[in-house]
């Protein structure tokens, strides 16, 4: 074997090994983390929500909505005006799967801010956030994938999407007059959602929930949204619950989100807590959303445009 076979085999033995080294910091597992959170609700409280939530008929609702939440919330479902959800995903970016922690805070019906930590070898690469506040919705990511996109695109779909996952993770007020219910064909109902804006109309603003057969719980929810702010049209994008965990009395899922113009989905959610009626008004106001009214899409490192998130 002459030295520059030798030399060929150490180099691509080389390049090999950091394959394995970059691919094994995107496998290693996330620890989920609560927030530190006071204890704002008292057993009386909890137990009055719980009864004035059983006590109601929701016969306003179609049949399948009102099977889903026999089904998950066996005692009632909470009646809810804020809360924060934790837990650990997956997003695919460029063709990588890469693990992140999250912590959503929400606004029943109005508003939601999520914060996202992305990891390698457990070490914080990426933080980012996005939100609809203020009837603004935006996304932003600061490390080695700096984004900011933000645009009226991107707050439509910002609002049908905190909508739909708001459903399957039982934070929507179902007595919310704003919603308009109708029963499609077997088994499906179609939810039209209320415009993000007193100023704009939405005519996508709508929401195909499907139930399982069997357990009669949310099994997939269709819209169609804004690929991101360059779009030029909606396109369809589906959540799908791939499945239910007892979480307490109640049922929380794991789901997927997928584009229709892809074949996998691009994220998967695990849902590990739901705190119900905590104060998000401190959280809120570390965000200034009117800075992003403007039409953006470009990354911060290069000052490009990037197409896709």
């Amino acid at each position: 074997m002459n030295s520059l076979t030798i030399v060929g085999y150490t180099f691509v033995g080389f390049i090999i090994f950091l394959l394995v080294i970059f691919w094994s910091g995107l496998k290693r597992p996330v620890k989920s983390l609560a927030p530190d959170l006071p204890d704002v609700i008292n057993a009386e409280q909890s137990a009055n929500i719980r009864e004035e939530s059983i006590g109601m008929k929701r016969a306003h609702l179609p049949v399948p909505v009102r099977d889903h939440l026999v089904s998950v919330f066996p005692e009632g479902q909470p009646s809810t005006t804020t809360a924060v959800v934790w837990g650990i995903a997956r997003y695919r970016i460029s063709g990588l799967w890469m693990p992140l922690r999250y912590e959503t805070w929400c606004q029943s019906g109005n508003a939601f801010l999520r914060h996202l930590t992305f990891f390698w070898h457990g070490k914080t690469i990426i933080k980012g956030i996005d939100f609809f506040l203020d009837s603004i919705g935006a996304l932003q990511a600061n490390g080695v994938i700096p984004m900011n996109e933000s645009g009226k695109k991107v707050t439509e779909s910002q609002w049908i999407s905190f909508w739909a996952e708001s459903l399957v993770l039982g934070l929507v007020d179902l007595d919310d007059d704003r919603l308009k219910w109708k029963e499609a064909e077997t088994g499906s109902v179609l939810l039209e959602l209320p415009p993000f804006s007193e100023k704009e109309s939405c005519d996508a603003c709508f929401l195909h929930l499907r139930f399982h057969a069997k357990t009669g719980r949310i099994e997939t929810i269709k819209a169609q949204r804004y690929q991101g702010q360059l779009a030029t049209e909606r396109i369809s994008w589906f959540l799908h619950v791939k499945k239910w965990h007892q979480h307490e009395t109640n049922w929380i899922p794991e789901y997927t989100v997928r584009w229709g113009n892809q074949r996998k989905p691009w994220c998967h959610y695990r849902v590990d807590g739901i705190r119900r009626d905590v104060p998000v008004d401190e959280m809120f106001q570390q965000v200034k959303p009117h800075q992003y009214e403007k039409d953006r899409l470009q990354s911060k490192k290069r000052g490009k445009q990037r197409i896709k998130r």
